[in-house]
């Protein structure tokens, strides 16, 4: 069944009509899974093969079309009429005489739509050259128009249930984190962390369960650490080296990600004077972002910070979260709406992913830290202050697990701030009435260290 009353989607639809009258489009073609949850609540593994969400300004409901054994998961986890379920013949999956674009033109034609304006998400993942050649070759009366993130630009503003589902991945990241850091130890193998990492995102809470996250949890080590997206292997945790964390956890389908570095002793002094640049240069952020505040003007505030302290960083600093699917926990938005220079987005409505990158000299660390947060949508009107620092202590002294802990900072950092009810290792800042998140990655970057090094 749905995650959300039918209302809401109806409501979700209505908004995502308003932004195809303003671009005069007719029909909006959803070829990227997310959005296709988003407007009817679908959700199965079948993205690997072509399928849609077709949505008409002058129709109730939106038209799902997939491949026949899919369509009964429609039926599940749709609110759609069974007519507004279509299944197109399994000879057209990997055929090389035909296209399922083909099929889903010839169900367009019996709607009626062979002459309108239609607009297709030209850089959605899952839609290839071969479905836009299929369309064009197929409707020749029909104009097509590029709207990869008009309904990207509808998800980005959360409702109170979306930000629920958030919460809850929250709860499951942190376990899920608590989980890989401490499987992080001299002689231990990689592997061996993910598969705990991995457990406890699924198993979740004891409440409810976690889902499987849109990106597997990355996990450079050693010289690893010179790039940020490799995996795991069966080697071991060596004493002397970092090891990044990047993982998220997942409640149907929405995404909180966090990432952390632990280091096997301890850490250099350039990684912990840098790491007190980012908490300064985050916090300062953080602070900035208020109600008709640009992102652009957020990242000034970071950029400058840092800057003063001779570190320059010309990379966004974050993007939108949510409701996903493989190969990205990123809202496809953030492809044109990024928290950086000339991103004149409003912040007020958008929960987005807040991550300070600068540059070290090799060998290299990256650290994750933990920031300050007031929640003024928590109970109450009172700003409540939650967790800011944190640092995961190893009872034998031998692991330097870090939060962005420079030695001076470790007494102020044993308080632990956390607000009433549920408590977050997750950056979140909310404004009213709508909520901005930063899930926070703030992380020193990565130089690979010379031969003779």
């Amino acid at each position: 069944m749905p995650a959300f009353e039918q209302a809401e989607y109806l409501e979700r639809i209505r908004r995502a009509k308003a932004r195809m009258a303003e671009r005069d489009i007719e029909v909006m073609l959803c070829t990227n899974p997310a959005n296709m949850c988003y407007l009817t609540g679908y959700d199965g593994w079948s993205f690997y093969v072509h399928q849609l969400v077709a949505l008409a300004v002058d129709e109730d409901e939106p038209v799902w079309i997939g491949r026949g054994m899919d369509a009964n998961a429609a039926k599940v986890t749709t609110f759609l009429h069974h007519d507004n379920i279509v299944r197109y013949p399994d000879d057209y999956v990997h055929s090389p005489i035909k296209h399922p674009y083909d099929f889903m033109a010839d169900v367009f034609k019996d709607r009626g739509w062979e002459q309108r304006t239609f607009g297709v998400e030209m850089d959605a993942h899952y839609f290839t050259a071969a479905c836009y050649a299929s369309l064009t070759r197929n409707l020749p009366n029909a104009t097509f128009r590029d709207a990869t993130t008009l309904v990207s630009w509808v998800r980005v503003i959360k409702s109170p249930r979306e930000i629920e589902y958030m919460r809850q991945a929250a709860r499951i990241v942190e376990r899920a984190m608590q989980a890989g850091v401490d499987s992080v130890r001299p002689g231990a193998r990689q592997c061996d962390a993910v598969a705990a990492i991995y457990h406890a995102q699924i198993s979740g809470t004891p409440e409810y369960g976690g889902d499987y996250t849109s990106i597997c949890p990355m996990l450079p080590t050693g010289v690893g650490t010179s790039t940020p997206h490799l995996t795991w292997t069966d080697q071991p945790f060596v004493e002397g080296e970092a090891t990044i964390l990047e993982i998220a956890g997942a409640r149907l389908r929405y995404h909180c990600p966090m990432a952390r570095t632990v280091h096997l002793g301890t850490p250099p002094k350039k990684l912990a004077d840098t790491a007190k640049v980012v908490v300064e240069g985050l916090n300062n952020a953080l602070e900035a972002a208020r109600p008709g505040v640009t992102c652009e003007q957020v990242e000034e505030v970071w950029r400058n910070t840092i800057a003063r302290h001779g570190i320059i960083k010309d990379s966004r600093i974050g993007y939108s979260t949510g409701l996903n699917y493989p190969p990205d926990w990123g809202e496809p938005g953030h492809l044109d709406g990024r928290l950086g220079r000339g991103d004149q987005r409003v912040l007020p409505g958008h929960r987005d992913r807040l991550r300070g990158v600068v540059r070290l000299p090799a060998p290299a660390h990256r650290e994750g830290l933990k920031q300050r947060q007031k929640d003024p949508t928590a109970e109450g009107t009172e700003d409540t202050e939650i967790e800011r620092l944190d640092e995961l202590s190893d009872p034998s002294g031998q692991v330097a697990r870090w939060g962005g802990l420079t030695p001076q900072a470790k007494p102020i950092i044993q308080q632990r701030w956390r607000r009433r009810g549920s408590v977050s290792s997750v950056v979140r800042f909310f404004l009213p009435p709508c909520p901005l998140r930063f899930d926070l990655f703030p992380a020193l970057p990565w130089l690979l260290p010379s031969r003779s090094e």
